[in-house]
């Protein structure tokens, strides 16, 4: 779902038409691009002796899902102080454009429905007339450089390459910077991606333009190197990280973005070429952000350690890894040393010499806690099946925003 990009008369036109539907319904009511997440973040659940309907939790996100087309009502939540509100997603030709927000939870059903018909009308009207656009910058890549489909920035990539654009030998490294929107409102969506455009292009400086791809599409941006032969990729590397993130800390303050992390691949060479590099970054970006690693470099070597279990559903991951007695476990602030000793023994295969010296503790203290572990979670660490399931539902419980211990292994 690209972000939203008007000239200002279209903008307008979108401004007026909140403000009419809110004098009519007499709430507020704002509009904004279907990547706003600010209110609360709920999900379509079966109610009890109602229709579907949507379950609040106590998070700062809100989520559409995805075809869905009907008003969404999120109740109030008294105890943070929430106050109930509409969240209605209008359409164009095809694509979900825009989020009509009536910040007024008992506002009628009826009127609310009105209040998409009319909007759902103007914003067609927009989209037929192309006035949507996804905002991507970089003639070298544009946006097919952010598909999932390795097949499609290798097209691109080809493209650059025949055009004269890219020039590489046989080594090339990437670097993905992917950030959380402060907003996705209308006035700050383009900024936001000329900001990203402006660090990508700087960084992209440290060589030739021939050696460099940039690229940027919603909020991301891409930075593809293709070091000389006598330059080592991660020199290269380390000298484009070092201007990006001093870029990225100084725009803070602008207040476009929340957090931000840099997502780096390893040293490609063929045949796989670029297009791996460029996937490899992303991910490591992506698994940073989920792990809540802000401001960090993720490099690719430690984040596919997760195997891509980052872009799965976080209530997927929750239901199928984690308990509510693990989650008590994890969280107990006197099962600290337990829990960083259980994750130590995991990522050492069990080795408990190696655990000793990374916990600067004797291994009959090891073995001592290992016992405590078994006992208090009823498994059996010596059991293949009872550690993999302890070590996804770490990373499960990492994956939260839960977790207070460091984690500085996975960022350099």
């Amino acid at each position: 779902m690209g972000a939203i990009r008007l000239e200002a008369a279209h903008r307008k036109l979108l401004f007026e038409l909140a403000d009419a539907i809110g004098a009519s319904l007499e709430v507020a009511v704002e509009i904004t691009d279907a990547r706003l997440r600010s209110l609360a973040r709920s999900e379509l659940v079966p109610v009890e002796g109602q229709a579907r309907g949507l379950r609040p939790d106590l998070s700062p996100r809100v989520r559409v899902p995805s075809g869905h087309r009907e008003p969404i009502h999120v109740p109030a939540v008294a105890a943070i102080g929430l106050p109930g509100f509409w969240v209605v997603p209008i359409y164009g030709v095809e694509r979900l454009r825009v989020l009509l927000w009536i910040l007024d939870g008992d506002a009628d059903r009826a009127a609310v429905e009105f209040a998409s018909t009319a909007a759902s009308a103007t914003v067609r009207g927009l989209d037929a007339a192309g006035a949507f656009g996804a905002p991507s910058r970089g003639k070298d890549l544009g946006a097919a450089g952010f598909s999932d489909h390795l097949a499609e920035v290798e097209g691109a990539l080809a493209d650059a390459t025949a055009d004269g654009e890219f020039q590489y030998d046989s080594v090339s490294v990437a670097l993905a910077i992917v950030v959380e929107p402060a907003s996705a409102h209308f006035a700050t969506a383009d900024d936001l991606a000329a900001t990203l455009w402006r660090t990508a292009q700087r960084g992209a400086g440290t060589l030739p333009h021939p050696r460099t791809l940039v690229a940027q599409h919603d909020s991301e941006a891409l930075i593809v190197l293709a070091p000389f032969p006598q330059d080592p990729p991660s020199s290269a590397l380390e000298r484009t990280v070092a201007v990006v993130q001093d870029l990225l800390y100084r725009s803070q303050d602008v207040g476009l973005y929340g957090r931000w992390v840099l997502g780096s691949s390893a040293a490609i060479r063929h045949p796989e070429g670029p297009a791996r590099a460029i996937w490899q970054a992303r991910n490591a970006a992506k698994t940073g952000l989920r792990l809540g690693l802000s401001g960090q470099v993720v490099e690719w070597r430690l984040a596919e350690r997760y195997h891509g279990l980052p872009q799965l559903p976080q209530r997927f991951i929750d239901d199928h890894f984690l308990t509510a007695e693990l989650v008590g476990f994890f969280e107990d602030p006197e099962h600290g040393d337990l829990t960083a000793t259980l994750e130590s023994f995991l990522e050492h295969a069990g080795n408990v010499q190696a655990v000793a010296a990374e916990r600067f503790v004797h291994r009959t203290n090891v073995y001592h806690r290992l016992r405590r572990i078994e006992s208090a979670l009823g498994v059996d660490l010596g059991n293949g099946h009872d550690r993999l399931a302890l070590h996804m539902a770490l990373i499960a419980w990492r994956m939260r925003g839960t977790a207070a211990t460091e984690r500085d292994q996975l960022v350099r």
